[in-house]
């Protein structure tokens, strides 16, 4: 066999290990990852209550504990559990206050209204 084979051989071997490791990791994470439909529900429920201006202690006290947090843009946002497409996020500008949020209750009807 000449050198090429082997490598080439080798290559195919290491991206089916790969590929393999992928897919492993992907149906851990699926079935790890099952949201609690209450809780989504409850955070499609709530989410429709924030408005512009409120801070993040008010945000708190609506939505709950943040499932995460990150920065977008130089924004602090928070993230709440939905269901795709609608999954909850809050975003705060420099001075804590909130500038955006989603989905909207109109997005929300739009998005059930599609599923029925």
């Amino acid at each position: 066999m000449s050198q090429k084979t082997d490598q080439f051989r080798f290559s195919l071997a290491v991206a089916a290990i790969i590929v393999s490791l992928l897919v492993i990791s992907y149906f851990q994470y699926k079935a790890r990852y099952k949201p609690d439909p209450e809780k989504v529900e409850k955070n499609l429920v709530n989410v429709q209550k924030i408005r512009s201006g409120m801070d993040t202690s008010a945000v708190i006290s609506i939505m709950g504990k943040p499932d995460s947090r990150y920065i977008m843009k130089g924004s602090t946002a928070f993230y709440y559990l939905g269901t795709l497409p609608l999954d909850c996020h809050v975003i705060f500008g420099s001075n804590g206050k909130v500038i955006k949020y989603f989905p909207t209750a109109e997005e929300i009807k739009k998005f059930r209204k599609l599923g029925d």
